[in-house]
Order: structure tokens, then C-alpha cells, then sequence
């Protein structure tokens, strides 16, 4: 974004974002708990890499054009699931969240 005045991003490929941060706090979490096992770790909320884009250009106040095109506009050796997006539902059985991924993003980005 900072290179060009216009990019284009894929907008029908859909996952979680998830701050690192966030992650090793409910990981520390699950080990003081002893909750062991196997879980989904996300921040809440899905998003496609447009969402992303789009969130990320204007916690930058980026005077750029994002343009969503489909995953077939770039291609990569390997195809991911359109549906990548994880839910964390037995954490917040269990009293851990992980906040919305925008929230996240503005840590991890924002001023």
C-alpha cells in the first residue's frame, strides 16, 4: 500500500486474523489452567484478505484504491478453502476469549 496508489486483493477467501499477542495470552491461558488437549485459537470474527486490507488502509489513513477480486485472479500453487475461518468455541466454554479481530489489528497496527 505504501508502494502503489491502487491494489487488488482477494475477496472471496474468508479466515481469522489473529494478533500473535492475543494468541500466546490464551495459550498461557490453557497452561495455567491445564487445559490440555487440542484447540482452536483465533480471534474472533472472520475476515478476507480485502477485509483485511480495507481495515488495515484505514487505521493508516492510506490514500489508496483496494480492489476485491476473486481467488481465481491469483493463483498460487496451492488453493486454500474459500471457508477458512475457525471458530474458538470450546475456549469460551472453558472463560477464554479472544477479542475481534479488528480490535486486534488496531494494537498491533494503530497509533
Amino acid at each position: 500500500m505504501s508502494e502503489q496508489p491502487r491494489v487488488r486483493v482477494v475477496a472471496d477467501q474468508f479466515g481469522n486474523p489473529t494478533y500473535a499477542a492475543d494468541l500466546a495470552r490464551a495459550i498461557a491461558q490453557l497452561i495455567e489452567q491445564r487445559l490440555y488437549g487440542t484447540y482452536h485459537l483465533v480471534n474472533a470474527g472472520r475476515a478476507s484478505w480485502y477485509d483485511w486490507a480495507c481495515e488495515l488502509a484505514s487505521l493508516d489513513n492510506r490514500a489508496v484504491t483496494i480492489d476485491p477480486i476473486p481467488a481465481t485472479d491469483f493463483p498460487r500453487p496451492a488453493t486454500p478453502p474459500t471457508n477458512g475461518a475457525l471458530s474458538s468455541l470450546a475456549l469460551a466454554a472453558l472463560g477464554i476469549t479472544l477479542p475481534d479481530w479488528r480490535a486486534a489489528l488496531r494494537r498491533c497496527f494503530g497509533p
